[in-house]
């Protein structure tokens, strides 16, 4: 964290500022989670890891009685806080506990709350400082917890010389920092003229607005409170990604949010780290297989396996496999179907012949002449010079798969035995494709089997062609999962890449099949503005997770499928403005090709159609959450997106189920 924090214009020396009151959460104290919500979820951990596995959906349990609680309070006079007593006696009738076990849940929870808070640098550095200057330190905080709780924090994470009478929080007085009142009390009680104080505080409201207004000097900065997400979303699942995301908090602490920083830190080392430890269990349940990281998704567990080769030379070698839906496909053409035409070239598409001859593979004729290469064509003129073609497009096609089982068997993926394959996943048609291809070329000796992050229900159908494991969601999960995690694949794909381009081709023999891959300029720009950045980011982290040297404490033991899942939906599916912004602006090429400016990942605007059509688009072509937090932040769209949200609620943020931890 930064050691400062700047008060100026004020200054302690000059004898003007009597008192320094500030805030306690998020300004004096912080803790090892990304938000406060995720302090349940590290309750409900504890208490299922004692065996008391029907606490599963405690966090939630816990969050909505707290929102219980302050809605009676509102009802009974809205200008006091509530206590933690209050929350726990609805959660006592929620989850009809007796009162032992009420007091036990209350005072794990205050004992965790001690054990995971931490003092903020630059708060204890600005008290250190008022203090030599004869500047009394008061704490002024709107919470449920009392101040014998909030000295017992301060003295655990080292603050010192506090004493509680000089602690006011909202739950002992008749009013809180939002709506003024307890600023009323701090100042009848302190005794000293209102511009005497000096506040510091991260609420722009109660420690700005508020304490303003009765004359008091303020300072706000809102820094550590930039981790938080929907509070709503807390279960185990979540605590890994809770405490790397924490961990970058404190880094940026008084810097520039990152981006960057906190999706490369999370979800994407993350996905490594799962990666790699899934293929090197399969290796050791296996002996004598191999593994393959695919590419581009597995570019970057494919480094970091490297490196941890370096230190560990009895970790065997593993593959880098250029492969492409669109290669696989194109080299199995054994006609110009009505389905090859309408994937070579699409219903709204116009195109030159130059480029559709890349796709082909080879040069269209007409009359036995090539076609002009600057010649333009659409759906029908197109399609009707692939079905002129068709002798040559076969002939392509057996050529192009050719070369691509020259590249194959140098990789050993014709060699008898078992060879694993890493990817995203998502249906795993393009691996079924290839587990065929090897087979039949093999005559059975060879065996694919796919290690994947996620899988949806698409993959179902995939099953009887090719073995294969998902961690993070299978397609057999429900379907709003399935619905969840369409939502968020093009930013995954677009996260989860490699410097270079999309394979397209194989070189012949004469080059030893190298392949032969296409970068478009859309996808070079995203790599060098944020993409490139944030693999740097996750490449480093994941190492020191794999070798136990994470600043966080986070190491492999907890990353398992349900901390990448819990890590792909706090960023996938409910992302910050910030998020939506800069990642939104990546460009997702798809096209069979792998040419072209491609899709956003989000949209600047609903597009001009019903808003089922809408959903579609967003789900299958964009970053569906994404778009939609846009809108709902844009006031022109904003309608079109709640209407969305009536229609599919998953859209929401919250994507932990009320007693399903995931």
């Amino acid at each position: 964290m930064s050691p400062e924090l700047a008060i100026s214009p004020f200054d302690f020396s000059s004898g003007e500022i009597k008192v320094l009151s500030i805030d306690f959460f998020d300004t004096l104290i912080t803790r090892s989670v990304a938000q406060p919500t995720h302090v349940f979820a590290a309750l409900e951990q504890r208490i299922i890891a004692d065996g008391q596995r029907h606490y599963q959906g405690f966090a939630r349990r816990r969050i909505e009685a707290e929102r219980v609680a302050r809605q009676c309070q509102q009802e009974v006079d809205d200008r006091c806080d509530v206590t933690i007593e209050d929350i726990y006696h609805h959660l006592q009738v929620a989850l009809g506990l007796n009162y032992k076990e009420r007091v036990r849940l209350m005072t794990l929870e205050m004992d965790l709350e001690v054990a995971m808070c931490r003092g903020v640098p630059r708060a204890i550095s600005l008290i250190q400082k008022a203090r030599e200057h004869g500047v009394r330190v008061v704490v002024v905080s709107d919470n449920y917890l009392p101040s014998a709780q909030l000295w017992r924090m301060a003295e655990s994470a080292g603050i010192t010389g506090l004493v509680q009478p000089d602690i006011f929080v909202s739950c002992e007085h008749a009013g809180m920092k939002s709506n003024g009142h307890l600023w009323m009390t701090v100042l009848d009680q302190l005794g000293v003229d209102a511009h005497q104080i000096l506040h510091v505080g991260d609420n722009p409201e109660a420690d700005g607005v508020q304490a303003e207004r009765q004359g008091i000097r303020v300072v706000v900065n809102s820094d550590l409170i930039r981790s938080h997400r929907a509070s709503f979303n807390s279960a185990p699942s979540v605590m890994t990604h809770s405490r790397l995301e924490a961990h970058v908090r404190d880094e940026l602490c008084g810097y520039d949010w990152s981006v960057e920083s906190v999706v490369g830190t999370t979800t994407v080392a993350l996905i490594i780290v799962d990666q790699i430890q899934r293929a090197r269990a399969a290796l050791a349940s296996t002996p004598g297989a191999t593994v393959h990281f695919a590419a581009r998704d597995g570019y970057l567990s494919h480094l970091v396996w490297n490196i941890l080769k370096r230190d560990d030379p009895a970790l065997p070698d593993a593959g880098y496999l250029a492969l492409s839906r669109s290669v696989i496909w194109r080299a199995a053409i054994n006609g110009a179907s009505q389905t090859v035409q309408q994937k070579m070239i699409g219903n709204d598409e116009v195109l030159s012949v130059e480029r559709l001859n890349r796709r082909l593979g080879f040069s269209l004729q007409r009359n036995g002449a090539d076609v002009d290469l600057h010649e333009m064509v659409n759906v029908h003129s197109g399609r009707a010079l692939i079905l002129a073609n068709e002798q040559r497009l076969v002939e392509s096609s057996h050529e192009l798969r050719a070369r691509l089982l020259g590249y194959l068997k140098k990789q050993g993926l014709l060699e008898t035995g078992r060879h694993f394959v890493v990817d995203l996943g998502w249906t795993g048609s393009t691996f079924a494709d290839l587990a065929d291809l090897v087979e039949q070329q093999s005559n059975g000796g060879s065996i694919i089997e796919g290690i994947f992050t996620g899988l949806y229900w698409d993959a179902t159908a995939q099953r009887t062609r090719l073995a294969m494991s998902s961690s993070a969601v299978s397609d057999f999960s429900g379907m709003k999962t399935n619905v969840m995690l369409l939502g968020s694949l093009k930013l995954l794909e677009a996260l989860m890449t490699a410097p270079h381009g999309s394979v397209v081709n194989y070189e012949g023999i004469e080059k030893n099949f190298e392949p032969v891959f296409v970068d478009t300029e859309p996808e070079q720009r995203a790599y060098q503005t944020i993409v490139g950045q944030i693999g740097v980011r996750a490449f480093e982290t994941a190492v020191q997770i794999l070798q136990s040297t994470h600043p966080s404490g986070v190491s492999a033991a907890d990353v398992d499928g349900a901390a990448v899942w819990a890590s792909i939906m706090q960023i996938g599916h409910d992302p910050r403005p910030e998020e939506a912004d800069q990642l939104g602006m990546i460009c997702h090429v798809s096209a069979i090709d792998h040419e072209g400016d491609g899709e956003r990942l989000v949209l600047l605007e609903p597009p001009d159609m019903d808003l089922g059509k809408i959903t579609s688009t967003l789900m299958h072509d964009n970053w569906w959450q994404g778009s939609l937090r846009r809108w709902q932040n844009d006031p022109l769209h904003c309608d079109v997106a709640n209407q969305m949200l009536e229609i599919w609620p998953d859209g929401n943020c919250e994507w932990v189920r009320l007693l399903n931890s995931q």
